[in-house]
């Protein structure tokens, strides 16, 4: 049994794991969870880490951070005592904010913890180590970034043509070459019944009773 300054008391049995797995919004970035935990189990097995838990959340962006709730339950595991290492696929999969994958390390730290990627290996044990983590956050969040500007200029502009801005025609509506947007002549009567009904009291189950 060794100890060292802020550090856990190290023991004889395996490090304890949680895998924290993150489907990403993007569709060029969306590596499924079920591939995402083989990469991480088989580097658990290459490291002799015991696996505990497995946590996710699917279908979220990397850019928040209080709105997923098994990135917070995998925190709360290495702080706790539970655990003494989060896996991660990828660095990104922890978060694609600056701000927000700073607080996370420093926070397992102070726990005495780690946080390891199954497939960019790094040993932040080391001054270069965590200079190379660095580069990868900020990479992520970099990518973030860019994504988010490409989106909003694409919005931008079809705001200022006349168009939706999510790319699709509401219920309601249709695109009329040369005119632009007009109501649709069997669909917008549907739309305006339906707001008559709610605001009179009808509930969805009800409109939708009604749609069917």
């Amino acid at each position: 049994m060794v100890a060292r300054k802020g550090l856990r008391t190290v023991t004889d049995a395996p490090p304890r794991a949680v895998i924290y797995l993150r489907q990403s919004t993007s569709r060029d970035d969306s590596i499924s969870l079920e591939l995402q935990e083989i990469a991480c189990r088989d580097y658990c097995d290459r490291m002799g880490y015991t696996v505990i838990d497995v946590r996710a959340d699917p279908g979220v962006s990397g850019r928040t951070w209080s709105k997923r709730p098994d990135v917070q339950r995998a925190m709360a595991a290495v702080e706790e005592g539970s655990a003494d290492v989060i896996v991660l696929w990828k660095w990104s999969r922890l978060s694609r904010s600056r701000k927000d994958w700073a607080l996370a390390a420093d926070r397992v730290d102070i726990a005495g913890g780690r946080i390891e990627s199954a497939t960019e290996p790094i040993d932040t044990a080391t001054a270069s180590g965590r200079f190379a983590r660095g580069v990868m956050t900020e990479y992520a969040a970099f990518q973030s970034e860019q994504i988010g500007e490409t989106w909003e200029e694409v919005r931008q502009r079809r705001l200022k043509l006349g168009l939706p801005a999510s790319g699709r025609l509401p219920y309601g509506w249709q695109w009329i070459k040369g005119a632009g947007i007009e109501q649709h002549p069997d669909q917008a009567p549907v739309v305006v019944e339906m707001y008559r009904r709610y605001l009179a009291g009808d509930g969805s189950a009800v409109i939708a009773q009604w749609l069917n």
